[in-house]
């Protein structure tokens, strides 16, 4: 069964290319194309994939987030990393994929397909800010080292089956790691493990923001107005 495809786009030359590219493909078929501005006037009742261009950290991208997660529809911005605290805030709204503009189709094809199947995807940049940056130790934390590799898998967007796998142990126990962790940390969802971590030394942030209204010195930026 094909995936229903909306594209919002800033620049047009990038809507028709996308749109040429995805309708090559046999699973994809974009059914509107309409500027950044608009919102389509569509029967929310279904559910369909968007693709929103980002060229910039902006408000009006924030809110067609929200606004579109709010009728329950799946979401891929498709963009540049331009601010930790952009991604931060639609990572919280509930975004079902990042792609950068310079990842391969690949990636974007994988990006759709995971979203159809209710999964998220984030190209490895994305995650990469966040991981590279992950300390194996901390005092505070009280993380076993077991623990530890499995908020890194975490951090990576890595299922419970891909952790499961790259840690060698079974789905059950990866699960009984994660709640642990969550449990440790006061922790209810990913972006909780996130705030967590680095606002308590564990990932290493100088000169970027990882968490909305984030108070530290080191990473202090203005929010989005």
């Amino acid at each position: 069964m094909k995936k229903h495809l909306v594209l919002l786009y800033k620049n047009l030359l990038w809507g028709e290319s996308l749109a040429s590219l995805l309708n090559n493909n046999s699973d994809f078929n974009v059914i509107n194309m309409l500027e950044f501005n608009e919102l389509p006037d569509l029967d929310y009742s279904n559910t369909y994939i968007f693709l929103i261009e980002a060229s910039c950290p902006n408000v009006e991208l924030i809110e067609h987030v929200e606004f579109l997660k709010k009728k329950k529809q799946r979401v891929i911005v498709v963009g540049f990393i331009l601010d930790n605290q952009f991604v931060d805030i639609i990572i919280q709204l509930g975004v079902d994929g990042f792609v950068l503009k310079s990842d391969s189709k690949d990636n974007l094809f994988l990006s759709i397909n995971q979203a159809h199947r209710g999964e998220k995807f984030f190209s490895a940049s994305v995650t990469e800010i966040l991981s590279n940056h992950l300390l194996h130790t901390n005092d505070n934390s009280n993380l076993t080292c077991r623990e530890l590799d499995v908020l890194i898998g975490i951090v990576n967007m890595h299922s419970t089956h891909q952790i499961a796998q790259e840690l060698n142990l079974s789905e059950a126990t990866v699960r009984t790691h994660r709640k642990n962790i969550m449990h440790k940390f006061g922790a209810k969802n990913y972006i909780g493990l996130i705030r967590y971590a680095c606002r308590n030394g564990m990932l290493e942030s100088p000169g970027e923001q990882f968490c909305a209204g984030c108070s530290k010195e080191q990473c202090y930026s203005k929010q989005f107005g």
